[in-house]
């Protein structure tokens, strides 16, 4: 479920960079974070570095919510792999 709170947002995307840099480099993975509105806490439950990428699964559904086509989450992750691996370039 999205987040509707920009703070509480902001909040769960600094988590999740924060553990994305003990990981890094990867071409695409799922960190799963649970907010508690009493406590005010953001907590990190689990990160999937293989999770499917069907149009019906979080990662495609996440994609989609912010605007999205499922092709277009592929094509990220695709070119943002080669660009890593230097397969290709920005320029080309």
């Amino acid at each position: 479920m999205p987040f509707t709170d920009d703070t509480v947002a902001h909040r769960a995307i600094m988590v999740a960079q924060d553990l994305m840099a003990n990981v890094w480099p990867f071409d695409f993975g799922r960190f799963e974070l649970r907010y508690n509105p009493d406590m005010d806490q953001i907590s990190f439950l689990e990160l999937n570095m293989s999770c499917n990428l069907s149009f019906e699964k979080a990662l495609s559904l996440s994609w989609q919510s912010m605007g999205f086509a499922h092709e277009e989450l592929i094509e990220t992750i695709l070119v943002g792999s080669m660009l890593r691996q230097s397969v290709i370039s920005e320029t080309a």
